[in-house]
């Protein structure tokens, strides 16, 4: 069993995304061991990157804000490192593939592995060019994580048999006008892989999480904490904990 699959025996996981630096490296472990203490089954750890395509304006901004503060991937592998010295959740590192090309998949992978990184999240690479970075990753026992939106059509069951660790659909506020659209894509990832599928999502609520987490089999938190270190700034490890604790309390209500 892979180390982020323990995140998701028995449960529905709930994960959290921030972007490593926003506010300051000391700061960023300490709301990653926050999310952990509140009961977070795993991270989702941005590398901030200048061109995040993929990200919405308060995600692009924390980037800018990260880059400012001078947190480059050196610094972000330093965070995971001194974290997970400390926790024992999965940390999952969100990155853009040109930080891979600059950096190089060898080095990129290796320091991933020693700072204890448990899988690699890569938003803007198509699953047609997953398996060269795959083929470097397996040497440091690394999962590349799937990704796919409700428009990935005739895709969808070709990236699910191919999945490993787990499957991630990526959701707008635009899908969320199309419910039915983006559960019928996660069932039909779910209907052709043996791995969890979640939902990553700008849930503002614990009823949001609650919504959509009944349909998959986790759910990663990807704007709301964002928003959170952006306005309340020292304050926001408390809330943040806080918005984690309350739906892992209500979680216990809902069926796998």
């Amino acid at each position: 069993m892979s180390n982020i699959s323990k995140a998701f025996q028995n449960k529905k996981a709930v994960a959290g995304f921030i972007t490593a630096g926003d506010g300051g490296i000391k700061f960023s472990e300490n709301i990653l061991i926050k999310m952990a203490e509140a009961g977070c089954d795993f991270i989702v750890l941005g590398i901030p990157f200048s061109d995040p395509i993929a990200e919405d304006p308060i995600v692009q901004s924390a980037n800018i804000r990260s880059l400012e503060n001078g947190t480059y991937t050196d610094e972000v592998f330093k965070i995971v490192k001194n974290v997970t010295e400390k926790i024992n959740i999965p940390i999952v590192l969100k990155s853009y593939l040109n930080v891979f090309f600059k950096y190089g998949y060898e080095r990129f992978l290796q320091n991933a592995k020693e700072s204890g990184v448990s899988s690699i999240l890569v938003p803007d690479m198509p699953f047609e060019e997953q398996q060269e970075l795959e083929s470097v990753a397996k040497n440091y026992n690394i999962e590349i994580i799937s990704t796919l939106t409700s428009i990935s059509g005739q895709r969808i069951e070709m990236i699910a048999e191919n999945a490993k660790g787990f499957i991630c659909e990526f959701v707008s506020p635009k899908d969320k006008e199309d419910n039915d659209g983006i559960i019928n894509t996660l069932n039909t990832a779910k209907r052709k892989t043996n791995v969890p599928v979640v939902f990553s999502l700008d849930a503002t609520n614990k009823e949001e999480v609650l919504k959509y987490i009944q349909f998959a089999d986790g759910i990663i938190i990807d704007t709301e904490f964002v928003r959170i270190i952006e306005k309340s700034k020292e304050n926001a490890p408390n809330e943040i904990f806080n918005f984690i604790k309350s739906i892992k309390e209500s979680l216990q209500f809902v069926i796998r």
